[in-house]
């Protein structure tokens, strides 16, 4: 999901036959006005592209001082002066500029958000950072290379190209055989959303910012991940892209004024948002500068030996280094770290994070099913912080786990009760794929859970015998469910059974054509092969969003049942790393989902006392209730507190160290 270079000439470059009709079109003196159908269009996209491309007058640039790849090493100084001089507050991800300087230097953004410079790295470095663990056509990078407009006489920006992980090998292999033209190797960033996007921010003197939001029309990866001449383009002149975007700008405004001594006029960049809502410049598309008067560059050049200004003076202090060592899973450098988790820790990890909607830009998308499995169990060393992260993650998924059968949700792994296996020889047995063919393409959903109780039997009269096996079976969601039940005793039977229940909806209207598709749930009475009686729970009252329980007293042919069903909805949870399959309109998770979100206060008057729950683990959970509702709500508010707790220490010992970073709060 990555956008670069909108409609420059990796999308427009590729010039039809017809190209120099048109261009002799738009050179032309015929109005706009006098053209008709499809001559009027080409010409009115013509325009809009080279106004959103910056091609007017204007816009001159030296080889040295222009947008392209080169001018990444404006955004940092030389390494030598990186400690006396103020660094650029910006996040840019990882850029490999070659051919520009004698060396190949490396621009990146560190856990503080400030722009750095080196110029001794080997291509291990970069396959580690860039392409690290991944393989096949997993997108990692995207190679740019100055374009140089021939009609123009001049350079107007980069072509670009996707690199997949086979691709990054081959690609730093070759490239210093490659011809001398500048090119660079930036890291790919995956942007939030379906549809590859930027927002290309423009800044001028005395004139209010505006942007231009330039999206792919199809959906990733079937659409690709470079735009093409169909890309929809729309002007923003205000909101939160401008104000976020425009105020980056005016930070590199400043720092660049004070070190190359010069104004600008105009200044165009490029911007993509990534899941984790945080902006990253991608490019510098255009700018004017005033009086057109060149830079003092020679700062961000490498000073050679022979140079008169070199200060001999400078090599006679002894400079102290440390030697780091990387963090595996935040990347944080530390003189010593003492844990160790295998890879395949880290990746379980960092897929619960995901699953849980935690989202950081600092993750990487792995996907360990393409790595051998010896590799998965080569241990790797972590910080303190992560390694303690990595064990509140397993306490995590163990109350999870603890949760989610207290709550009647099957666990992978785990042997279903005896009864699940009885099966009645006269009803069909349904078997549905579980797991989808194909990830999910929304990447925010809003998530309902429905909880169903079955809370006892009255007036069961003789119809049951002691010789028999009853059951209660009900089909939701297209699945049928059954469970066993004892035998009453003086017309009564407390059954206390309960099952939550998760799905996906994009939006209210969607949960209410859900509901009309399926207005009811049919709750069955069985005793072997025989059916006692049935009924059907009536769902229209949740079609409001203020009904979220409702209780029910019904006729099952004799027997009443006293069942209970609540209905929450949560607005906006991130789905981009789930895999959904869909259902009437809605999008069921695997058999096995479960969050640890607190459960509503009003639940708990319809929750079934925990000591008629016979899981030990749910007894853990869940405190005995004796005749009120009382003892048990404060038990589980107690739960939740100390849950909340723990994790708001463990949020502050993290954001402590790496607080800018936006490290995830558990």
């Amino acid at each position: 999901m990555y956008f670069q270079e909108a409609f420059d000439h990796q999308a427009f470059g590729k010039q039809k036959s017809d190209e120099n009709e048109e261009f002799a079109l738009h050179k032309s003196n015929i109005p706009l006005t006098q053209l008709q159908g499809s001559a009027f269009k080409e010409k009115s996209r013509q325009i809009l592209t080279e106004k959103v491309n910056c091609l007017g007058p204007g816009y001159e640039y030296t080889y040295d001082f222009g947008p392209t790849c080169s001018f990444f090493k404006f955004l940092s100084a030389h390494p030598r002066l990186q400690g006396i001089r103020r660094k650029l507050q910006l996040w840019v991800p990882d850029t490999i500029v070659y051919n520009d300087t004698d060396r190949p230097y490396w621009i990146y953004s560190d856990l503080e958000g400030e722009v750095c410079r080196i110029e001794n790295f080997a291509e291990k470095d970069i396959i580690d950072k860039i392409g690290r663990n991944l393989s096949g056509n997993t997108p990692v990078g995207v190679s740019k290379k100055q374009y140089y407009d021939h009609k123009l006489g001049r350079v107007t920006g980069n072509t670009a190209t996707v690199v997949t992980a086979d691709e990054l090998k081959e690609m730093i292999r070759v490239s210093q055989k490659r011809d001398r033209d500048k090119w660079c190797l930036q890291k790919f960033i995956k942007c939030r959303g379906i549809k590859a996007f930027i927002c290309r921010t423009v800044v001028q003197i005395g004139k209010r910012p505006y942007c231009w939001l330039i999206t792919n029309p199809s959906a990733m990866p079937q659409g690709g991940y470079l735009t093409d001449e169909n890309s929809n383009i729309v002007q923003v002149k205000g909101g939160k892209f401008v104000d976020e975007t425009s105020a980056i700008i005016g930070k590199m405004l400043l720092y660049l004024e004070r070190m190359l001594k010069i104004n600008f006029e105009e200044f165009v960049c490029d911007f993509i948002k990534d899941e984790g809502d945080m902006w990253w410049m991608i490019d510098v598309k255009a700018f004017k500068v005033i009086n057109n008067i060149i830079p003092q560059i020679d700062i961000f050049l490498p000073q050679s030996m022979d140079d008169d200004r070199f200060d001999q003076k400078s090599q006679k202090g002894l400079v102290e280094y440390k030697k780091l060592k990387r963090c595996e899973f935040c990347h944080v450098g530390y003189e010593w770290l003492s844990h160790e988790l295998t890879l395949k820790m880290i990746f379980e990890m960092e897929e619960h994070l995901r699953r849980r909607g935690k989202i950081v830009s600092w993750l990487e998308n792995k996907e360990y099913r393409h790595i051998d499995e010896a590799t998965l169990y080569q241990n790797y060393h972590v910080c303190d912080y992560c390694f303690k992260l990595y064990t509140e993650t397993q306490v995590l998924k163990e109350l999870e786990q603890r949760f989610g059968r207290a709550l009647g949700i099957p666990t992978k792994h785990e042997d279903p009760p005896p009864q699940e296996y009885e099966l009645i020889p006269e009803v069909s047995l349904r078997v549905i794929k579980d797991d989808p063919t194909s990830r999910n393409r929304f990447y925010s959903l809003d998530k309902f859970r429905v909880l169903l109780v079955f809370s006892e039997l009255n007036e069961c009269g003789d119809k049951f015998q002691l010789k028999n096996s009853y059951y209660i079976e009900y089909e939701f969601l297209g699945e049928t469910h059954k469970f066993k039940i004892k035998t009453p005793k003086d017309g009564v039977l407390n059954i206390q059974k309960l099952r939550l229940f998760y799905f996906f909806s994009n939006g209210r209207n969607s949960f209410c054509h859900f509901l009309n598709k399926n207005p009811s749930i049919l709750v069955r009475l069985v005793s072997d092969n025989e059916e006692i009686g049935h009924t059907s729970l009536i769902l229209k009252d949740f079609e409001s969003p203020f009904v979220i329980k409702k209780t029910y007293y019904q006729n099952m042919g004799g027997p009443m049942l006293r069942a209970n069903i609540g209905i929450i909805w949560d607005v906006g949870h991130k789905v981009s790393e789930l895999k959904l399959r869909p259902f009437h309109g809605v999008y069921l998770p695997p058999s096995d989902y479960t969050t640890c979100d607190p459960l509503p206060d009003e639940w708990f008057e319809i929750l079934p006392a925990s000591d008629c729950l016979q899981s030990p683990s749910t007894q853990s959970l869940m405190s005995p209730k004796s005749t009120t509702n009382t003892n048990s709500q404060q038990s589980l508010i107690k739960i939740k507190k100390r849950k909340s707790k723990h994790a708001s220490r463990l949020k502050k010992e993290k954001n402590h160290r790496i607080s800018s970073a936006k490290i995830i709060s558990l």
